[in-house]
């Protein structure tokens, strides 16, 4: 009853669904033990003798082993099961943290280890971020498919506000052991949920082979190709995360101390993201499927661009962390969408490809984002990099807005 009047009846119709249910509970117990793990991660590397520069490394080895093997990733989820994929990826997880514990417990722990565990989870991400996204279609009907991906932001937010706070309690209690263990634990139960999973039966695929490889790739560019909204709001979205990840990631910490004059309101501004985002997915879910798709979208991307622009005039840290709500709610308003969208339209077999060159999309400029929005800060300050930032990803959304294929998407 409470579940009810806090979700409302169209959010939790998903979890009615015996596949969707486990997938879910699985995956927010391991993005639980993620977000414990990153806060326990950064301290290891500090107590092994690193510094910020490893760090750094360690985070572009990451995202390196990421964007090598996404299209892979992509086209060997459309081939085999994917509920296998991520069984698979999830083990070889769970065991690699867990003979990071051992060693660390052991004294043999080194950075070169932790260097080879960030490459190695890289990869493995490469395969299972395609194949959580593509799966949901197989564990609901399609008319449940906006309130299941608002439920996956939910447990995202969530994990993102609980387990940072858990983490600490971990670390502080029992040493980063205790932290990275429980991680290890969590990746056993998405493990054990997922092969308590019956999904949808999907369109036979070939059988894998060298030969195939490219020509089913190309297969998933000319599928992309043939529909505007998707390469649009592709390549869009490759300058918008530029955009955004350059704002949270290098104005919000000199916002907070230089701008608001209290570096602590760095932590508040990114709970105010995450508790924006969480709302909106609640509200999201609640409302079910959404008209006029592109507008609805693309006014969230807008809305988010605004209240960039509004960060960098807030006169209070209040206003700040209401704008950064703003920002945070605003964004799942899109991703949840879009989503939704993809998993409904894209036919299933061809799911993870498209996902794949989506994903890729996403992260292939952010280094070099990162590097600009720093050089703006340098030379221009906290205030105008904000102004650019912001106005950038409004002028981005009016652009998606021009394009017929995401104006006319209902």
């Amino acid at each position: 009853m409470i579940l009810r009047r806090v979700f409302g009846d169209p959010l939790l119709e998903p979890l009615r669904e015996r596949p969707f249910r486990l997938f879910w509970l699985g995956q927010t117990v391991s993005l639980l033990g993620d977000r414990v793990a990153a806060v326990a991660l950064p301290f290891l590397v500090l107590e092994l003798g690193g510094s910020a520069t490893q760090l750094g490394q360690l985070s572009a080895l990451y995202s390196a082993g990421q964007v090598l093997l996404l299209l892979l990733g992509g086209v060997l989820v459309d081939r085999i099961p994917r509920r296998n994929v991520l069984v698979v990826t999830d083990l070889i997880r769970g065991a690699l943290v867990a003979g990071m514990v051992a060693l660390l417990l052991g004294g043999g722990l080194t950075l070169a280890h932790l260097y080879a565990m960030y490459l190695l989870f890289g990869l493995c991400s490469a395969f299972f971020m395609p194949a959580t996204a593509s799966i949901v279609p197989e564990t609901v009907p399609k008319p449940l498919l906006v309130p299941a991906n608002a439920l996956r932001s939910f447990a995202g937010e969530f994990a993102g506000i609980v387990g940072p706070a858990l983490g600490g309690i971990l670390v502080g209690f029992g040493g980063l052991a205790l932290a990275l263990g429980f991680d290890a634990l969590t990746f056993g139960v998405g493990v054990a949920c997922l092969l308590l999973m019956r999904v949808r039966p999907r369109p036979a695929t070939p059988t894998l082979g060298k030969p195939r490889y490219w020509q089913d790739l190309g297969e998933g560019f000319r599928l992309i190709a043939r529909s505007q909204w998707l390469w649009a709001t592709i390549l869009i979205f490759a300058f918008v995360n530029v955009f955004f990840a350059g704002a949270t990631s290098v104005l919000f910490p000199l916002l907070a101390k230089e701008r608001l004059g209290d570096p602590q309101v760095l932590g508040w501004l990114f709970s105010g993201v995450a508790a924006g985002s969480l709302l909106s997915a609640l509200l999201l879910g609640r409302l079910g499927r959404v008209a006029r798709r592109g507008l609805a979208a693309y006014a969230g991307v807008a809305a988010s661009g605004l209240a960039l622009l509004g960060l960098a005039l807030a006169p209070h840290p209040a206003v700040a962390v209401a704008l950064a709500m703003l920002m945070g709610g605003s964004l799942v308003v899109f991703g949840v969408i879009w989503e939704s969208t993809v998993q409904e339209l894209v036919p299933l077999e061809a799911l993870g490809r498209v996902h794949s060159v989506d994903m890729l999309g996403s992260f292939a400029l952010l280094p070099l984002g990162f590097l600009a929005v720093g050089w703006l800060a340098t030379h221009l300050g906290v205030t105008p990099s904000l102004l650019i930032c912001g106005g950038a990803v409004v002028l981005l959304a009016g652009t998606g807005l021009l394009v017929p294929g995401v104006r006319n998407l209902r």
